[in-house]
């Protein structure tokens, strides 16, 4: 199970950071929360830390959640001071360069987010894929495009090939009769359909001093095509292109291109956020340090902006795994004292910054049920939402199918019991974590198995 501390208003701290190397340089502490304990740890070299201390955090510390999200600066500062006073106090090693810190902790607590990524086809863009318009017109088969699409477009996209030339020997198939200049300027109009609530939305935050950026996998003619002819180029303060950067948004080294230019302005990687609507593009960028989001219709996409501007409700990204083996998956009893305790639902947890959803449910599996998941082993299902009074959940789920059974092994602090079930056994238990109902109904588990 993910980290749950005792100290809520920590845990809110501590998600605005990538991961531990964010601290390594700003000003060499490292803090850990597990449970009622903190470990301090202080940083030597970027791979190598000394441990202090552990200390057990007692009750009389517990924050007022109010005065945490209203960001009451000198509120957090009294009591972030008083709260380490004691612990600090028993480490001989301690300087004032450490209480210093403290005010750089105080500063980026109540961050929201300063830049949004947008991705161009899918989430800005929404049109049908070209391929499926032309088939349609043109009377062709999909798989005449196919050799193209899978094959050499890839370069072209990456401005290791030039479009022009490449797609020469392919329009006699496709029945064009017409110039490669022709084809493109057909095929660009194709998919000229911008989302005008979205533009109308990205002018809103940009009022707002939130900069929007555009990130595409795109050949070099469509990139300058988005930038002027759809005027995409005096909208956002930035395109990011493939074609430009020499590899596409599943490489991390364009993430690391992209950072140059949006962390040159001091902005941190968790205060951007990245909209796609491609799951693989969200794990690599979540892994770079980003806070990305699936993104699904507009309507979900502007009620998550809106929270996250306006800090009113906790956005709570838990990822979620069907462990799955001979027909049936596995359930867990949450202990009594936990949160929506004496319930049942599956393995999952908190997703940390830095961290991917895919690699969080790795994580968690591991944690929770003690043996270990390959990556590429997981199956994605979806991202769901539920709006809740007290929080806004977001739960990327996934599923694994288990070649041979595997030994449980679970904290008996975290769980008491496990089940294999099937979907009907799981939809009839009345005592199932919160959501959980409904997510077998979205899934339609219930109706495909037994």
């Amino acid at each position: 199970m993910a980290r749950e501390p005792f100290l809520v208003f920590l845990v809110r701290f501590s998600r605005y950071f990538s991961d531990a190397r964010d601290f390594i340089g700003v000003n060499g502490f490292y803090f850990s929360f597990d449970s009622r304990k903190i470990l301090v740890c202080c940083f030597a070299q970027k791979s190598k830390f000394s441990f202090f201390d552990y200390f057990t955090l007692p009750p009389v510390h517990t924050i007022d959640r109010k005065n945490v999200r209203a960001g009451n600066k000198l509120f957090l500062q009294q009591h972030f001071r008083y709260f380490f006073s004691d612990c600090f106090a028993r480490i001989s090693d301690v300087n004032e360069n450490v209480v210093h810190s403290f005010d750089y902790y105080i500063e980026l607590y109540h961050m929201s987010v300063k830049d949004i990524i947008f991705d161009a086809d899918g989430v800005v863009i929404k049109s049908e894929m070209f391929s499926i318009q032309y088939c349609k017109e043109f009377g062709i088969s999909a798989d005449e495009m196919l050799p193209f699409f899978n094959g050499v477009f890839a370069d072209c996209k990456v401005g290791r090939a030039d479009i022009k030339e490449e797609l020469k020997p392919f329009l006699p198939k496709w029945k064009w009769t017409g110039s490669v200049d022709e084809f493109l300027q057909y095929w660009f109009k194709a998919e000229h359909h911008v989302d005008q609530k979205m533009i109308e939305k990205i002018k809103e935050l940009q009022s707002q001093d939130i900069k929007c950026y555009l990130a595409t996998d795109n050949e070099k003619y469509r990139t300058e095509y988005l930038r002027e002819e759809m005027g995409f180029g005096k909208l956002f303060a930035e395109i990011f292109s493939s074609a430009d950067i020499g590899c596409e948004k599943t490489d991390k080294r364009f993430w690391r291109k992209v950072y140059e230019t949006v962390g040159g302005n001091g902005v941190e990687k968790n205060e951007i956020m990245y909209w796609d609507n491609d799951q693989d593009n969200i794990e690599v960028a979540q892994e770079f340090g980003l806070a990305g989001y699936l993104y699904k219709d507009f309507a979900e996409f502007e009620k998550i902006i809106d929270l996250t501007i306006k800090n009113d409700k906790e956005i709570v990204r838990t990822a979620a795994c069907f462990i799955e083996y001979d027909g049936k998956f596995l359930i867990l009893h949450r202990h009594p004292e936990k949160p929506q305790g004496d319930t049942w639902g599956l393995a999952a947890g908190k997703v940390d910054i830095g961290e991917s959803d895919k690699l969080a449910v790795v994580r968690e599996i591991e944690e929770e049920v003690g043996f270990k998941v390959a990556p590429e082993r997981l199956e994605f299902l979806g991202a769901f939402t539920w709006d809740y009074d007290d929080i806004f959940l977001i739960l990327p789920t996934y599923r694994t199918v288990l070649d041979e059974p595997v030994e449980i092994t679970y904290s008996p602090t975290e769980h008491q019991d496990y089940l294999w079930v099937t979907s009907a056994e799981c939809y009839a238990r009345q005592d199932l974590i919160r959501g959980f109902h409904e997510l077998l109904k979205k899934l339609e588990f219930i109706n495909k198995k037994s």
